[in-house]
């Protein structure tokens, strides 16, 4: 299952699905972007494997600058690429799909600048959870217990994993080594 509906808050079971819509996305955000992205990556809760996620497929997109996206924003919405109506954060620029005739969304994709710290998290955070199983299952029952909580209201969901996902990307920024293994 891919896709969901604005504001709600579900959780999946990992889906294969997930990894191949990703990289169909990676290669059309290339295919518009062009050498303007510095790099294209598979992050969130899609890209970690063996948990449960939201089916939203994230995709981050780094760029040299934020100067590039008038002149790719128009090329964007015509492939169906949507910069989001709520734009909430400074340093991240929020384009989105959405699938018209189910009314989901099946994806998330930020744009920021490219090895800014933003960027920096998003990478570290998905590589941590991958190369820490157990961290990942705490996190991932963190997910479902806001998920059950918090059924439609994405925000509050999104407020409950914060202090979670801070401090792992704390433990990444001081080397933590996982002990797992």
């Amino acid at each position: 299952m891919t896709g969901l509906k604005r504001g709600m808050v579900e959780l999946a079971e990992q889906d294969p699905e997930w990894e191949k819509r990703a990289a169909q996305m990676i290669e059309r955000l290339w295919g518009i972007f062009g050498p303007t992205a510095k790099e294209i990556q598979h992050i969130g809760s899609t890209a970690i494997r063996h948990i449960k996620a939201k089916p939203i497929v994230d995709i981050a997109v780094g760029v040299l600058d934020f100067a590039c996206l008038p002149g790719i924003l128009p090329r964007l919405q015509e492939n169906g690429i949507d910069k989001s109506a709520g734009q909430p954060f400074q340093d991240i620029v929020l384009l989105s799909v959405d699938d018209q005739e189910s009314d989901k969304r099946i994806y998330n994709i930020p744009v920021v600048v490219h090895n800014n710290t933003q960027w920096q998290n998003y990478i570290n955070f998905r590589d941590y959870m991958n190369h820490c199983p157990k961290k990942a299952t705490a996190y991932e029952k963190l997910k479902c217990v806001l998920a059950e909580q918090y059924p439609n209201d994405i925000i509050a969901y999104m407020n409950g994993k914060k202090a979670f996902v801070e401090a792992c990307i704390v433990e990444t920024q001081r080397g933590v080594k996982c002990q797992e293994y």
